[in-house]
């Protein structure tokens, strides 16, 4: 076999001391962990060169394959930099994600007496559910405003975040003993949901986004979530209109959707938590 896919000359690689390289087949060209395109595509192929490949007259890679090291170092400095970047956020980050997920419990327990039924039979817990609903909340907001330097998509969270509690807190003072007070409160809930799913969505592309480098199995997760919340969100529109239609499949989607939105809810205090830890990891390690 060559010592190289491409056929290039390990020797003659002006590049090999500077990149430490071993040679291709036990460096960026080995099976498993290597980083080379061009060895990942001979291998692909069932070819042990690009020699032996029909394309390789015309392929843009082979073509490329002199640019291959410095692209690779390129990499290498990127990751250095992305990895200084890390340890130096890693504690205000590790403190403050560790805030926000104590703080979503919080939240997520006082909006189980935000329902309508509570709000019917005991609406002095009603109101206590949503005040501190609403300012737990806020304060999340500002957190993530707090963390500008580091996602600016958290800034869109925290600032939609903050709208949406001062549309919820407003709701809590509407009557609903006359048709047009209910028509208001209807009004009100509209943009309430449209911002709190833009808030969601920033939400959960800042964590995506912070965890990239950082865990990013985490960060692919964090993306897969946004995608369920969007269908969940997706199936309560389409049971409002079903629900009219017909009131037995109506209500068994909104069964449905009301236990997505219970797991989704869940799996996001999990993926919070473990977001944090990972922050708290890097954190300890620097401090090494």
């Amino acid at each position: 076999m060559s010592e190289t896919y491409c056929g290039k000359s390990c020797e003659s690689c002006s590049w090999k001391y500077k990149l430490n390289c071993p040679g291709c087949q036990k460096g960026p060209g080995r099976p498993l962990s290597g980083d080379c395109e061009i060895a990942k595509c001979c291998r692909n192929k069932s070819h042990n060169t690009c020699a032996t490949c029909s394309d390789s007259s015309y392929c843009a890679k082979w073509r490329g394959r002199a640019d291959e090291p410095k692209y690779r170092m390129e990499r290498i400095e990127q990751e250095k930099e992305d990895d200084t970047y890390l340890h130096k956020m890693a504690p205000m980050l590790a403190k403050w994600l560790w805030i926000i997920f104590c703080l979503s419990i919080i939240a997520v327990i006082a909006n189980l007496a935000t329902s309508s039924a509570i709000k019917e039979r005991v609406p002095n817990l009603y109101i206590g559910g949503t005040v501190i609903s609403t300012v737990t909340k806020i304060v999340i907001a500002f957190i993530l405003i707090k963390l500008s330097p580091v996602s600016g998509t958290f800034v869109k969270a925290g600032v939609y975040m903050m709208i949406s509690c001062v549309l919820g807190f407003i709701d809590i003072f509407i009557p609903d003993t006359e048709w047009a007070f209910e028509l208001l409160s209807a009004l009100i809930a509209i943009p309430n949901l449209i911002f709190t799913l833009m808030s969601d969505y920033n939400l959960y592309t800042g964590y995506s986004d912070i965890m990239l480098n950082a865990d990013d199995t985490l960060a692919a997760k964090w993306d897969e979530l946004w995608t369920w919340t969007k269908r969940v969100m997706i199936g309560m529109i389409i049971d409002i209109i079903l629900i009219m239609l017909a009131p037995l499949l109506g209500t068994i989607l909104l069964i449905v959707c009301v236990i997505g939105i219970l797991i989704i809810s869940i799996i996001r205090l999990v993926y919070q938590y473990q977001s944090a830890m990972v922050y708290k990891s890097i954190k300890e390690e620097s401090a090494k």
